[in-house]
């Protein structure tokens, strides 16, 4: 599909402009193991400036531009039963291919609406992250408190940052055009 190095330096080059949150897709070794090159190679951070980030609670419209660009990418959105019980919306991760956001159809306030798709195209991230074939978490921050609240850390990074509905709906583009280069 794409090397590391190439999607590493395409998210740097398309997001650095923003200063502050840190996000970081780090291997899961120490860096003492690698030397500083190796390292730079497989390990970007990205600053993101929290006034610059749009988030769902500034504006839950986003959630159309994200399923827009899932839907462009790939990914497969619906209205219906979402196929975990008590849950307002599910990504099913395919092995191979983009999988199946399914959104629930109950009647919610447009933020909640925005998160739910925001969380969900996390996981997309994360599925694309394992290239397809499984979902890793991409190595964003979270307090640890968070993974055992929401049961593994792929679950605490959707959770945590699915308000910066802006910062997945880039990484998405950056996918995308990364997948349309491949294309030609």
């Amino acid at each position: 599909m794409h090397s590391e190095k190439t999607l590493s330096k395409r998210l740097k080059e398309y997001l650095l402009p923003a200063v502050f949150l840190i996000f970081s897709i780090l291997l899961p070794c120490s860096s003492k193991e690698f030397s500083e090159e190796i390292q730079s190679i497989y390990s970007f951070t990205i600053a993101t400036d929290l006034s610059n980030v749009l988030k769902c609670s500034d504006q839950p419209d986003l959630a159309e531009r994200l399923i827009s660009t899932g839907r462009e990418l790939g990914v497969r959105v619906l209205i219906g039963k979402p196929l975990l019980d008590g849950k307002d919306a599910t990504y099913e991760a395919l092995p191979g291919r983009l999988g199946t956001i399914i959104i629930s159809d109950r009647i919610m306030a447009p933020e909640v609406r925005c998160k739910l798709i925001s969380h969900e195209f996390i996981h997309v991230l994360q599925h694309l992250r394992a290239n397809l074939l499984g979902v890793e978490p991409l190595g964003w921050i979270v307090p640890i408190e968070a993974v055992s609240a929401f049961g593994s850390l792929q679950e605490a990074e959707a959770y945590t940052y699915q308000n910066n509905a802006s910062v997945v709906l880039k990484l998405l583009l950056v996918e995308l055009q990364e997948r349309q280069i491949l294309s030609r």
